[in-house]
């Protein structure tokens, strides 16, 4: 798997505005599989989700050799779930992610309008965190988006953390001078 190199908890900016979601990135790594799992992280463009979830990720490997990890763009997911019920081969998608360690969804809004791909989703989630195999769903839209997951993410998941995060004061005030001129 080929994680960003630079992206690394080391080199995160940490800031009020993210602080939060870089505390509960460490402790995930620290207690992967129980501690705030599944990990449901949502924020807009420039907060740092890409950067915490590829941080996550080098950690992972660096300190849990062997560790299967796998990352997927919400995209890609759903055109492997859409194939899934084309083909009658679900089975085939759940036995690719269920091997999985460590889970990790990229730009998930990607299944905000299918229900049926989030139903599929929440039964490999279910899958992974009976087995306690971490779960990390990044996304830039609040979780009332996703009603199905939403829901169930709190009636199911005594273990899981849904965290927004924002970019730090300073980017976006470097970012507001850069429009203005």
């Amino acid at each position: 798997m080929i994680f960003q190199p630079d992206y690394t908890f080391d080199r995160f900016l940490v800031t009020p505005n993210n602080e939060l979601a870089f505390d509960a990135a460490n402790a995930i790594v620290e207690e992967m599989g129980t501690r705030y799992n599944p990990f449901f992280l949502y924020g807009g463009f420039g907060s740092g989700k890409t950067h915490l979830i590829h941080a996550i990720g080098n950690a992972a490997q660096k300190e849990r050799t062997g560790m299967r990890i796998a990352l997927i763009k919400g995209k890609d997911l759903l055109a492997e779930i859409s194939f899934g019920l084309k083909k009658h081969k679900l089975t085939n998608f759940y036995q690719r992610y269920q091997n999985s360690d460590l889970l990790l969804i990229d730009n998930f809004e990607a299944l905000v309008w299918d229900e049926v791909a989030q139903n599929v989703a929440l039964r490999l989630f279910d899958a992974l965190w009976k087995q306690h195999k971490q779960i990390i769903v990044m996304t830039g839209m609040p979780t009332h988006r996703f009603p199905i997951i939403e829901g169930y993410f709190w009636d199911s998941y005594s273990t899981g953390l849904i965290a927004e995060i924002f970019a730090p004061e300073i980017l976006v005030k470097n970012r507001e001078m850069l429009w203005r001129d």
